[in-house]
């Protein structure tokens, strides 16, 4: 090879590394297309309900759970999720998170619940349990390396768990008053999501979603907005800091068969707002 053939094989060759090196490092720590994630956090939930559970003869009161109950507004809960993203346009996510709240109050009105009837004065101890869980479906319709826009379907159950207990009557005396109520109402939501890269490190993630549904004894309203950004720590590793918050309104039939553990009829008017932070890996 002659000498001049040589120096322009190394020029090339010293081109092309020239090139590929500052598009490696241009490559993103974080990818839209991951084929599976587990996402893991914790979420501070901020909790406003108004419930009403109705007795036999369809007299139950509104209750405010934080004012009335004295149940907390804000708690720390767990939160997990399973992407998977069999093609490029398709993803499937699974998800829990909980929401249980305990509390005590001595009551400042009188409050009917089911059957049995609070009166002022009165201690009461109550737990409220509204866990989630959810299933997504989401289609890209817009699928670049860096911007992905679609539409997504979701379903999903809420677990309400209602108890009451009374811990002394308004004259002091110990209580034999007690109320466990249950309903597991199904959710569901149709949206639409928008996902983007930005540098080599972030993310931002954002979904709104409505739902109207009458269903066997349900009639549900629900409106639901999320979004997230993340921090590419590493390929397979990132921290997640994400917001949702979810407006539900539950008016609930009497059922036509008596079940007493079950909520015969009432209406929940709920909204949970959580605020999480958390890791995101690819498998």
């Amino acid at each position: 090879m002659s000498g001049f053939a040589l120096r322009s094989v190394c020029l090339a060759a010293a081109a092309c590394l020239g090139v590929a090196g500052p598009l490696a490092a241009q490559a993103p720590y974080l990818s839209l297309y991951d084929k599976f994630q587990v996402n893991l956090s914790l979420s501070g939930v901020i909790l406003n309900s108004d419930i009403r559970i109705d007795g036999s003869e369809g007299n139950g009161s509104d209750v405010d759970a934080e004012d009335d109950l004295g149940l907390a507004t804000l708690k720390m809960e767990p939160r997990g999720s399973f992407r998977w993203r069999p093609w490029r346009r398709h993803e499937f996510e699974i998800g829990y998170q909980f929401a249980q709240r305990t509390g005590e109050k001595v009551l400042e009105r009188e409050v009917t619940v089911a059957d049995s009837v609070y009166e002022v004065g009165a201690r009461v101890k109550t737990t409220f349990d509204s866990d989630l869980a959810f299933f997504n479906y989401r289609f890209a319709i817009l699928a670049k390396e860096r911007s992905q826009v679609g539409a997504g379907i979701g379903l999903g159950a809420l677990f309400f768990d209602f108890g009451m207990d009374l811990l002394a009557h308004a004259g002091g005396a110990s209580g034999e008053v007690s109320v466990s109520k249950s309903v597991t109402v199904p959710v569901g939501s149709i949206g639409a999501y928008g996902r983007f890269l930005s540098g080599d490190r972030w993310r931002f993630d954002v979904e709104p979603r409505v739902f109207f549904l009458e269903i066997d004894r349900f009639d549900i309203n629900v409106a639901e907005l999320g979004g997230a950004v993340h921090y590419g720590i590493s390929r397979r590793l990132a921290v997640e800091f994400g917001y949702a918050s979810s407006w539900i309104k539950v008016e609930v039939a009497p059922e036509p068969v008596g079940n007493t553990d079950r909520i015969v009829s009432g209406e929940i008017k709920y909204s949970l707002q959580s605020i999480r932070l958390g890791l995101s890996y690819v498998l």
